[in-house]
């Protein structure tokens, strides 16, 4: 997680090296269905290059554009499920050819937003946020936390020694392995960098599928992911007990969730872990893997739909 001081109304930070400079209001997105793969800026001449990316697939703007098309499409047909004014039918088919695009196998499909199932899915009984283990590590223990509750323990791809890196369940251990270069880079970098080659390389080679697809948000540069967008695909991936990845902005300007110090702006990588509405209103389930150490750790968040929006509309977006 990076995080920056606001000092005299001034920001400090380093956060061109993540997504250029802090956006202003944020602009209308286009109606499209899913961001591309291939992140037209992992190919820019000063984006971030990490050892070992040779053991990895080679990134085809094709077959992740496909991917990327057909999970928004299967979740939007979800979503219209969900509020009666689509099939079953035809989410059973786009569902279908996603998994078959991706190699993911089918997995138990729980209505969270249905209060007497809940508590039957795996994710909510059995998903555990790891904290971080130093003010830089959320991509680590994001990815940690997403990838012990999914498995393998030990991943599909080797690393560039030809090993296939394990997971303790040991936050110290497993972390530190994320933040190597091969995966995540984020000892190198300072900070775990939003790109094709980061969060969705880690998740998906370790798991070897390609589940996790990158949708951008309107307040990175190109991003078209809007509310209803992201909100459909939370429930898309949550009911299915898929964790999502997301890339946030908690500063005076969005909000704090517990356990953050007001006045001081944070981007961040944290988790999605459940959806459900509560008095008609819209909450999401964010699993935290931060605290500020002169604040209690919750890792388990209820916050309302309009006021996470805020931050993740205002910053980068979801891997899910």
């Amino acid at each position: 997680m990076l995080r920056t001081l606001l000092l005299a109304g001034v920001l400090f930070a380093s956060a061109g090296a993540v997504a250029g400079a802090l956006p202003g209001a944020a602009h209308a997105a286009p109606a499209i269905l899913a961001q591309p793969g291939c992140d037209p800026s992992d190919q820019a001449a000063d984006a971030p290059k990490r050892s070992g990316e040779a053991a990895s697939e080679p990134c085809s703007p094709t077959i992740d554009r496909a991917i990327a098309t057909a999970k928004m499409n299967a979740a939007l047909s979800y979503s219209a499920y969900l509020d009666g004014k689509g099939s079953k039918a035809t989410v059973d088919a786009y569902e279908a050819w996603l998994r078959a695009l991706t190699g993911e196998q089918p997995r138990a499909v729980v209505r969270l937003d249905d209060a007497s199932a809940r508590g039957t899915a795996s994710i909510q009984k059995f998903f555990w946020p790891y904290e971080q283990i130093n003010p830089n590590y959320c991509g680590p223990a994001t990815a940690m936390s997403i990838l012990r509750f999914l498995g393998p323990s030990t991943s599909r791809t080797p690393n560039k020694q030809g090993i296939r890196d394990q997971l303790t369940g040991v936050p110290e251990t497993d972390q530190e392995m994320f933040a190597g270069n091969f995966w995540l880079a984020t000892a190198k970098n300072g900070q775990t960098y939003w790109g094709e080659k980061y969060m969705p390389f880690t998740l998906n080679s370790w798991r070897g599928t390609k589940w996790y697809v990158q949708s951008a948000g309107p307040g990175l540069e190109g991003g078209t992911l809007t509310k209803e967008q992201a909100l459909a695909a939370i429930k898309f991936d949550t009911d299915r007990s898929y964790p999502v990845a997301e890339n946030v902005l908690y500063s005076n300007r969005t909000y704090y969730p517990a356990g953050f110090w007001p006045g001081v702006t944070y981007a961040h990588w944290d988790t999605v872990y459940g959806h459900y509405m509560q008095n008609g209103r819209q909450v999401v389930q964010v699993g935290q893997v931060y605290h500020d150490k002169r604040l209690p750790f919750d890792r388990f968040q209820d916050v309302d739909w309009e006021t996470h929006w805020s931050a993740l509309g205002g910053w980068h977006g979801l891997v899910w």
